[in-house]
């Protein structure tokens, strides 16, 4: 006898998953281990041709306190799909904080990578709540 499965799939599904800016400015007098100021920024919008898909961008920009030697500004672009409709749900909600959370892994990583230079200390973001930073 084959048993129902019990679980769910999620309302929200990711799409497609960018870049779309990278820069990273550098100058000579850069200390091998800086203390940067991080932003981060989030911007949600539901396309206008289909009412189901929506496009996140999560955003950071990382400085130098000290000596403004380091500026780092990148963004990654989710898009993201809702399967019920969006009565049910406070779409824009749920692709705000569960969509954040899907896309900062990616962003934390890349920002490693990025940083990840001879004569550079990586910046390793912690794993936290981002949705928590937001509120």
């Amino acid at each position: 006898m084959v048993k129902e499965s019990t679980i769910k799939n999620s309302v929200l599904t990711l799409e497609n998953l960018y870049f779309d800016t990278i820069q990273f400015n550098r100058l000579d007098c850069i200390s091998s281990d800086p203390e940067l100021d991080i932003r981060f920024r989030r911007e949600v919008q539901q396309r206008t041709d289909d009412t189901s898909k929506y496009r996140l961008v999560l955003s950071a920009e990382l400085e130098d306190k000290e000596r403004n030697s380091i500026r780092i500004n990148i963004s990654l672009v989710g898009e993201f799909n809702i399967t019920v409709a969006n009565r049910e749900y406070d779409a824009e909600r749920l692709v705000s904080e569960n969509g954040v959370a899907i896309l900062f892994p990616y962003l934390r990583s890349e920002i490693t990578l990025l940083t990840s230079q001879p004569g550079l200390k990586p910046v390793v973001l912690p794993a936290v709540n981002i949705v928590e930073m937001f509120k």
